[in-house]
C-alpha cells in the first residue's frame, strides 16, 4: 500500500470494502476500524452485487480483500476513475496453475 501524505493521514475517509470468501464482514471491519480508526469504514461480502453495492455507495475509497481484490480487478472498467482503489492480497486466478497470484490447484477450484 502506498504511504499517504500528511494531509491525506489528518482527513477522514469514507471506505467501502468487499472482503474476502474466508472473512466475516464483521471481522474485517473491526481489523480495518484498528489499523485505521478515524475513517469511516464499510465492508460488504464478496457477493454477486457487492460491485454494486461499492459504485452506489458514495465512498470516496474502495478496497478489496483477497476475493474481494478479484472482484474489483476483475471490474475495474466499471468504477469511477475518481474513486481511489485499495487491493490487499491480489491475485487474477484463484488456480496456482494460471500463476496470476493464487496458490489453489485447479482439481480443488
Amino acid at each position: 500500500m502506498a504511504a499517504l501524505s500528511n494531509a491525506e493521514q489528518l482527513m477522514t475517509r469514507n471506505w467501502i470494502w468487499i472482503s474476502g470468501w474466508a472473512i466475516d464482514p464483521d471481522r474485517f471491519k473491526a481489523a480495518a476500524e484498528s489499523v485505521l480508526p478515524k475513517d469511516s469504514h464499510k465492508v460488504v461480502a464478496p457477493t454477486p452485487d457487492a460491485l454494486q453495492k461499492v459504485i452506489e455507495s458514495g465512498a470516496d475509497h474502495i478496497g478489496g480483500y483477497s476475493l474481494g481484490s478479484l472482484i474489483l480487478l476483475s471490474s475495474i472498467g466499471q468504477i469511477p476513475k475518481a474513486m481511489t482503489i485499495f487491493c490487499l492480497a491480489p491475485f487474477i486466478s484463484f488456480c496456482k496453475e494460471d500463476r496470476s497470484g493464487g496458490a489453489t490447484p485447479r482439481t480443488t477450484v
